[in-house]
């Protein structure tokens, strides 16, 4: 519909981005609202067994996630971005 209406090929590929991201977004927002309570939840626990630190395993979990959710995000707007495109 945008094509139809004359938008740039680079303004449909942004709006494609913009929307996809949203889509992505409120779930990852959910986790982590979620991961801090549980987080606080398990520090709680360790606490009471004696344990102490988990940061070096909380920012490796992280960074894991975030590559994977980023790989997943870039695939899905780049396996959308083809779909939209007009065959030539």
């Amino acid at each position: 519909m945008l094509r139809k209406l004359g938008v740039d090929e680079r303004m449909i590929d942004m709006a494609l981005f913009k929307q996809i991201g949203i889509f992505f977004a409120f779930p990852l927002i959910l986790a982590l609202i979620h991961s801090v309570f549980g987080i606080k939840f398990i520090n709680i626990i360790l606490a009471t067994m004696g344990m102490s630190s988990m940061a070096a395993s909380i920012g490796l979990t992280l960074a894991f996630v975030a590559v994977i959710y980023g790989g997943y995000f870039l695939i899905t707007y780049l396996c959308s971005r083809s779909i939209i495109r007009p065959v030539r």
